[in-house]
């Protein structure tokens, strides 16, 4: 199981919607949205947003795994606590319109 959600974030959450790397099916989709949600790791939508956010703001407060913070934060520990208030401010700029536009990944958040 550990395989499989791995598998829906670096395929599914990070390289596919994350930063657009490759187009998947419908039923690509489909399948990587199961594998991210076996992670555990909240929803795409949600993922999407903070990787982008870190991506644009690495190690600052704005960053959702800020290295600063040390190694077990960047790592896990960012699952596990509140977020930083610049993270929460600046994550509202990012734009996630690819991602409010797929249904199947709307669907996936509620």
């Amino acid at each position: 199981m550990g395989l499989a959600g791995a598998e829906g974030i670096v395929l599914g959450s990070h390289r596919g919607f994350s930063h657009n790397s490759f187009k998947l099916t419908t039923f690509g989709q489909v399948l990587v949205i199961i594998l991210q949600t076996i992670s555990g790791q909240y929803h795409i939508h949600w993922w999407v947003r903070d990787h982008r956010l870190h991506h644009k703001f690495v190690d600052t407060d704005a960053d959702p795994y800020n290295a600063r913070r040390g190694f077990f934060f960047s790592h896990v520990g960012w699952m596990m606590m509140k977020k930083h208030p610049l993270v929460l401010e600046k994550g509202a700029t990012i734009d996630m319109s690819d991602i409010e536009s797929n249904k199947l990944i709307m669907f996936q958040k509620k």
